[in-house]
């Protein structure tokens, strides 16, 4: 995305004058007040009238104008000494600003469908599933407390389990010691606990994924590759 340059202004547009007369072709203008002028690159008016001329100079020295583009608006004039100059908004001025909005909103619907598709692959990279962790199938560990391995389809031994239980489940969990910890194991899902819970407990599963990586079975997504990223990104800011 490309923006064409704007150029800043003074507060009230302070009017000074032309400090000598100058020709139609004069690229160095001469102004009672260097002051009134902000830094070029910028926009100057000469007149007050419809028959003014907007110029664009490129430096300042002295108390000068200088490389002056004649007839930005309005078309290009000897003018004599005297005659009123300032920064005032211009047309083009206006011009610039609404094409410059005009490409920010387009960009913005581009931005908002990229989000929409990389929030698509971010969803990618985990799954979520109900889970019920029951009270049978527990098995006693001989340093003490219980473990138990839940079969869930499509889990592999390199997913990130984080499992989050319903209120109704906390106060089980909390008289068999439930472990916060868990681990994923092909096709299943460990848990360990001081002993077996009195009933089974109801929450959700998360499963993330290894960056870049997939799972297997029910829970199988796709990941972006890098040249999918890259071309959704260009989509914003364009290709280099």
């Amino acid at each position: 995305m490309s923006l064409t340059d704007m150029y800043s202004g003074l507060p009230f547009s302070p009017q000074v004058a032309l400090a000598g007369s100058i020709s139609e072709t004069a690229d160095i203008i001469p102004v009672t007040d260097i002051s009134a002028f902000p830094e070029p690159p910028n926009y100057a008016t000469i007149g007050i009238d419809e028959g003014g001329e907007t110029i664009l100079y490129t430096a300042k020295a002295g108390m000068t104008l200088s490389g002056c583009v004649r007839g930005v608006e309005g078309i290009p004039r000897a003018w004599r000494a005297g005659e009123t100059i300032a920064r005032n908004f211009t047309n083009r001025d206006l011009e610039t600003l609404q094409k410059n909005i005009r490409s920010l909103h387009g960009t913005s619907q581009e931005l908002s469908e990229v989000l929409a598709r990389v929030h698509q692959q971010i969803e990618g990279l985990a799954a979520r599933t109900a889970l019920t962790i029951p009270a049978e199938g527990w098995l006693e560990i001989p340093s003490g407390g219980a473990t138990l391995d839940l079969p869930i389809e499509g889990v592999t031994g390199n997913m990130t389990p984080v499992v989050t239980l319903s209120a109704a489940a906390l106060e089980t969990a909390s008289a068999c010691e439930l472990r916060e910890t868990c681990e994923t194991l092909p096709g299943a899902v460990r848990f360990w606990a001081g002993s077996a819970p009195g009933e089974e407990m109801s929450g959700e599963l998360l499963l993330i994924l290894p960056y870049g990586g997939t799972g297997g079975g029910a829970l199988a997504v796709t990941v972006a590759t890098d040249s999918e990223v890259e071309e959704m990104l260009d989509a914003v800011f364009g290709g280099g």
